[in-house]
């Protein structure tokens, strides 16, 4: 759960203090294959623009009209959120497969160069994950679209660190046992060493 009262507190929060990899262990998926082309990690990070907000904004609605009511004094009179996870499952694919419909429709060309990172965007821990801890955050439709947004620019900004410091020991010499992907864990839990520190 990302805790905030206001605007600047939930920016904090969601991009250094509770970032949605290296608080939550999100996207480490996506995280740890990094391509080498910077253009991939922008295409990644476009498509979860476009499927993260929307796929919370609908989690959120359906969590608060149908899977939770409650009466006048604030009490819990039905709570089905054991359906939480296969709900906000359906509504990610059904997000996905109508923002495609509409890619392929409208923008055939965008469509093409976006369809893989669609698909990949499916299996990933990241979108469903972030819904999750999303809707367990906030108490309204507009915080939701809002902390949603500043999640995905809080993962763009990890992946972009990483994909700098990839970039720094290119040229260096790496131990072979140390080379691909555990040089990218140790970087990342140094990432998230450093950003725990805006905790307090």
């Amino acid at each position: 759960m990302i805790e905030f009262t206001n605007l600047f507190e939930m920016i904090i929060a969601a991009v250094f203090v509770s970032n949605i990899i290296l608080s939550f262990y999100l996207g480490i998926d996506h995280q740890l294959f990094i391509e080498k082309k910077h253009t991939m990690i922008n295409k990644r990070v476009l498509v979860i623009f476009i499927v993260l907000p929307l796929s919370s904004m609908m989690s959120f609605v359906i969590q608060q009209s149908l899977l939770i009511e409650l009466d006048a004094l604030g009490e819990i009179v039905r709570d089905l959120t054991y359906f939480r996870t296969i709900t906000f499952i359906v509504v990610i694919i059904l997000v996905n497969y109508i923002v495609l419909g509409l890619l392929s429709k409208f923008f055939p060309n965008q469509f093409k160069n976006l369809q893989n990172e669609f698909k990949g965007v499916l299996p990933s821990t990241i979108v469903l994950g972030s819904v999750i801890v999303i809707t367990s955050s906030v108490t309204t439709l507009l915080e939701s679209l809002l902390l949603s947004i500043v999640v995905v620019f809080g993962y763009a900004f990890v992946l972009n660190i990483l994909k700098f410091i990839e970039n720094q020991l290119e040229m260096k010499v790496v131990p072979k046992s140390f080379q691909g992907l555990p040089l990218q864990l140790i970087i990342l839990s140094i990432i998230a060493l450093i950003f725990s520190g805006f905790g307090g």
